[in-house]
């Protein structure tokens, strides 16, 4: 049984980073729209962004092609986790 829900081996992994950006935008979602009436899109985007970044740094060191793979890879990890939330909550249709 692990001992934490979200380990540095399931954020190495894109569908691990999707499910966490997916929760932490729903998390955030209702506190940022409130300050920056931003679209969920962005918001997702760039939670994807940053951490992948940051499990880059802590696993691997950033340097800039590290760096530029994984915006790349935050895009498509942000449009994926907004995805998997509209799959997962379909309120019943």
């Amino acid at each position: 049984m692990p001992d934490s829900f979200f380990t540095i081996q399931t954020l190495i992994t894109l569908p691990g980073v999707a499910l966490a950006s997916a929760m932490c935008t729903q998390f955030l979602k209702g506190i940022v729209d409130k300050i920056y009436k931003t679209k969920t899109e962005y918001l997702a985007v760039f939670i994807a962004e940053i951490l992948m970044i940051l499990v880059s740094h802590f696993t691997t060191g950033l340097n800039s092609s590290i760096v530029f793979l994984d915006i790349i890879n935050g895009v498509l990890v942000g449009y994926a986790s907004i995805k998997l939330w509209e799959t997962f909550n379909q309120d019943g249709k």
